[in-house]
């Protein structure tokens, strides 16, 4: 009995710590830890998606590249009950490959959070918690390898190098019992997020130049006069009023969702399934968007399915689905800008294997 009582403890709480990625698992977010003050929760995961795992055809049903849609990474996420009212969360991500509107990016992305539990009777049939938390997002360089146009120009090959967006999130999180061994849980964020493009680069008539953009206008420097036979402009202008938009800007966004959970006294198995609702309200770039006749794309809506089964006392493993109606709108705000916005139309999964584990 005692074997599945921790079972019992460990299969209820797990979410906690996969909850602290970004904005779509959100979805897993429940009130109560399970931790004690001193006791500490790991999660090792990796994610993927490819042609084989992909058998609701978002990739060829949606008449894309053949490797759109592809994604493999890594998470890593350690939570620490530091009293019996307060956790702190930490993860780490690292999508090693990420393909978008054709493009193979790496993206590194980081979390965290601090969540107290406003109900300290862990038998009420209602728990409310409230949590505060910083995520974000970075990459060494994003790549656009399609001819887009600025002002009359023809760019190829568009490097953005250094670019990162920066979020702060409040979420308010409720969790309810309900008969048959289901538990509901739901939740209400807000948030404001930063998103900063950075040095700029890309190629005009064979000729690489580096951008960079003002208030007012694009200005382009040579990167290599010698290669282009000494006839093209060493520097270029482009007035424009809306390139810093383009690349940088902030947004406030909302969510809504919660999380169905089955999970039979003394069994080795919770499954669960979550929704999310998210909409942005950007300052700037969706005007850019929609005056370059393109649809901007405000709102996203994340469903998730998950099975978790204990395999020893203090762990358990989990296979996760992951669909996405729009992308990555939300989750790696840094992707979205005018260049990018037109291919946010498309739906993209994921699939999660991994391990929690409590010590």
């Amino acid at each position: 009995m005692r074997s599945l009582s921790i079972c019992s403890t460990l299969l209820s709480a797990c979410c906690m710590l996969s909850e602290t990625q970004a904005a779509p698992l959100d979805s897993l977010t429940t009130a109560d830890t399970g931790l004690n003050r001193g006791e500490f929760r790991t999660d090792i995961g990796f994610d993927t998606m490819n042609h084989t795992l992909d058998f609701l055809h978002l990739q060829s049903g949606q008449g894309v590249s053949s490797d759109t849609g592809n994604y493999s990474g890594i998470h890593l996420g350690l939570e620490v009950a530091v009293s019996d009212a307060w956790v702190v969360q930490f993860i780490y991500q690292d999508r090693f490959k990420l393909v978008y509107n054709r493009d193979n990016e790496t993206v590194k992305s980081w979390q965290v959070a601090a969540k107290y539990r406003l109900t300290q009777d862990r038998n009420a049939a209602a728990q409310f918690s409230a949590r505060l938390g910083a995520w974000g997002d970075y990459s060494n360089a994003l790549v656009n390898n399609r001819q887009e146009t600025i002002n009359d120009w023809t760019l190829n090959d568009i490097v953005i190098s250094k670019p990162h967006d920066r979020q702060v999130q409040l979420d308010m999180i409720g969790a309810f019992k309900l008969p048959a061994d289901l538990a509901l849980n739901t939740f209400a964020s807000v948030g404001h997020s930063i998103v900063s493009g950075g040095q700029e680069s890309a190629y005009h008539n064979n000729c690489n130049y580096s951008f960079t953009f003002g208030l007012k206008g694009v200005y382009g420097e040579l990167s290599s006069p010698p290669a282009c036979g000494g006839t093209a402009p060493l520097l270029v202008n482009f007035s424009a009023s809306n390139v810093l938009e383009d690349m940088s800007y902030t947004a406030i966004y909302g969510e809504l969702g919660g999380l169905m959970q089955w999970h039979p006294d003394n069994s080795r198995f919770t499954i669960r399934g979550g929704y999310q609702f998210e909409t942005l309200n950007r300052d700037r770039v969706d005007g850019v968007v929609a005056g370059n006749h393109h649809q901007p794309y405000k709102t996203n809506h994340i469903l998730l399915g998950e099975t978790v089964v204990n395999v020893t006392e203090g762990s358990a493993m989990y296979l996760r689905g992951q669909l996405m109606m729009h992308q990555y709108a939300g989750e790696i705000p840094m992707l979205y800008d005018s260049f990018t916005a037109k291919g946010f139309n498309l739906k993209s999964g994921l699939f999660s294997i991994g391990l929690y584990s409590r010590f």
